[in-house]
Parts: C-alpha cells; sequence; structure tokens
C-alpha cells in the first residue's frame, strides 16, 4: 500500500518513517510533507492508500484538511502528541488515532488493520 506522511515537524516525519521503514514489505512511503497545502494537492493528482496526518499544524489543521480529504480514497491515521482529539478521529471513521511518539506496536496493530481494509 501508497502512504504519504504529513507533519510540520520534521523530525516527527522521520522518527515515524523509521518505524514505517520496518514493515517495507507491505507500506510504501511515496512522499512526505510538511506543508499541508502540498500534501493536499499532492492527494488530489496522485493516488494514495493512506494518509498519516498530523493534527496540529498551522495554517490548517490535521482536522480541516482531513475534512478536505473526506471525499477522496484515502484512508487516514492520524499521528499526533495530543490524545484530545480521539473522539474526532472515531466519529470521523479515521482507521487509527497515533499517539506520538509512535509505539512500534501500535503501528503493527495500524498496518494490520489497514491490510484488512485494502
Amino acid at each position: 500500500m501508497h502512504c504519504i506522511l504529513l507533519d510540520d515537524e520534521p523530525n516527527a516525519l522521520k522518527a515515524l518513517s523509521m518505524e514505517l521503514s520496518r514493515h517495507q514489505d507491505v507500506i510504501a512511503i511515496v512522499a512526505q510533507f510538511t506543508d499541508p497545502r502540498a500534501a493536499l494537492d499532492y492527494l488530489h493528482t496522485h493516488k494514495v492508500d493512506v494518509l498519516f496526518l498530523d493534527v496540529e499544524m498551522p495554517e490548517i489543521s490535521g482536522l480541516e484538511l482531513n475534512e478536505a480529504v473526506r471525499d477522496l480514497p484515502v484512508h487516514v491515521v492520524f499521528t499526533t502528541a495530543h490524545s484530545k482529539y480521539a473522539l474526532y478521529a472515531i466519529k470521523n471513521s479515521a482507521v487509527d488515532y497515533l499517539l506520538k511518539h509512535v509505539d512500534p506496536e501500535d503501528l503493527k496493530e495500524c498496518i494490520h488493520k489497514l491490510k484488512t481494509l485494502l
């Protein structure tokens, strides 16, 4: 499955990318973004299976971006340091909600859910 990562913090992108690289037999990172607008443009022009999405970002929050991709065929996994958005994620059909620093076992379970969906 093809995924993109969106987080305004480069170190968080690097950490998630490293964790995901352990599962490269089933998931491929095709792009990484720190700019929500660039990620949104990419999602409108490329087929992506999964979006790993940070919540608190300047200009466009992950919640706003999630609304903007609602009609696209992409599964959203929220990756955030804040647990307070979990109810939003559940109500808006997120595949998973991973707290930073992403626990390897939680990520493994998330990938299993994604494999089942796809």
